[in-house]
């Protein structure tokens, strides 16, 4: 199993963000006088940080390969949501690959022997790792 983890650092960071900006929008200050802002426009204001600091704390992507069913499992959830559930059969599966995106961003994908791709995780310039993944799961598809 492999498993992609969330982005813990950067998740946490936006959401502390956006909590800290609720706090400072709450409260505005005017010439000396403390005036309670709205706290619908609060609101509209910090929720997008604080969803996007949730959804990248609770977003991960796990890779199964199983020889006993002979197939590869791809389960990847955001906000803890079922985002993507893919199974391959192991026969289909040609390798592991490590894609390249612009400005030195990677992410690691499965290889069909149709061609076709699929991506595991976003394209990324943080963290690593996707290189020992990828040789793991080459591997383990050469053993089969």
């Amino acid at each position: 199993m492999i498993l992609d983890p969330p982005y813990y650092l950067v998740g946490g960071l936006i959401l502390l963000v956006g909590l800290v900006g609720a706090l400072q929008f709450g409260r505005a200050f005017t010439g000396g006088k403390q005036v309670l802002v709205s706290p619908w426009l609060t609101l509209l204001l910090v929720s997008p940080f604080v969803l996007v600091g949730l959804g990248l704390l609770t977003s991960r992507t796990v890779v199964t390969l199983s020889r006993d069913l002979g197939n590869a499992t791809v389960d990847r959830r955001i906000f803890g949501l079922p985002w993507l559930k893919k199974e391959v059969p192991l026969a289909d599966l040609r390798n592991a690959e490590i894609q390249r995106g612009h400005r030195q961003t990677k992410r690691l994908a499965l290889v069909l022997r149709n061609g076709s791709k699929i991506g595991l995780g976003a394209f990324t310039n943080v963290g690593g790792g996707q290189e020992q993944a990828a040789a793991a799961i080459n591997a383990f598809l050469r053993g089969r």
